[in-house]
């Protein structure tokens, strides 16, 4: 969500408040209205309040080791990598925010691959309105906020999210990402780009908890 669309947002349902203020004063010439914003602010007051969703997602907390393979060739054995997550719940666990950090392989100067330092952060939450968990991602080697939106499938215990992401000036690509929950100190991450109407495997995490001292 941008600032004027959060800010938007927030101004919303002050208004909405402060209407039904406004009018509930005046409840007596008009009833009607008076009651559509009372139910307005009470729907939008609602949205706000965190609920089972959020709480599924404070799985995520906690301190975690992750190994990852990155494919830069589909056709070529992946590069391998390793890295420390550490998620934590925001604004009363209404999101989570997990950092990322670790080593990348990329490509050098002369081609050859070499080890980069790797920072990345998600933003995850459910939002109650759009009834559906929506992610967020940033790291240091991109200037975009990738945005996805994502359904969670209890009978196999997956998170499936998609969304767009230009990675080149009028380059549009499709991007799913599975999450599935292996046990309650363990999971992984794949993500997948579409391009040219072909699905191909980019990266796979597998995360697990460290262990207490």
């Amino acid at each position: 969500m941008s600032r004027l669309t959060m800010w938007g947002a927030l101004a919303g349902v002050a208004a909405a408040a402060c209407c039904a203020v406004a009018i509930s004063q005046d409840a007596g010439k008009k009833p009607a209205a008076a009651k559509a914003a009372d139910d307005h602010c009470a729907q939008a007051m609602a949205m706000g309040i965190p609920g089972d969703h959020h709480k599924q997602l404070e799985y995520m907390v906690g301190e975690w080791n992750y190994t990852c393979k990155m494919w830069m060739d589909p056709a070529a054995p992946p590069n391998e990598s390793a890295g420390v997550c550490v998620t934590r719940p925001l604004m009363d666990g209404r999101f989570f925010q997990s950092d990322h950090s670790g080593k990348f392989k990329m490509p050098g100067p002369d081609g050859s691959m070499m080890d980069v330092d790797f920072k990345g952060m998600a933003l995850t939450g459910y939002d109650n309105a759009k009834k559906c968990f929506v992610g967020a991602w940033i790291d240091n080697m991109s200037t975009s906020i990738m945005s996805t939106t994502g359904t969670y499938d209890a009978s196999s215990k997956t998170y499936t999210y998609v969304g767009e992401c230009e990675e080149v000036p009028g380059v549009t690509v499709k991007i799913r990402e599975l999450i599935r929950i292996i046990d309650k100190d363990k999971h992984s991450f794949e993500f997948f780009r579409t391009m040219d109407g072909k699905e191909i495997k980019v990266m796979e995490l597998t995360y697990t908890r460290k262990k207490s001292a």
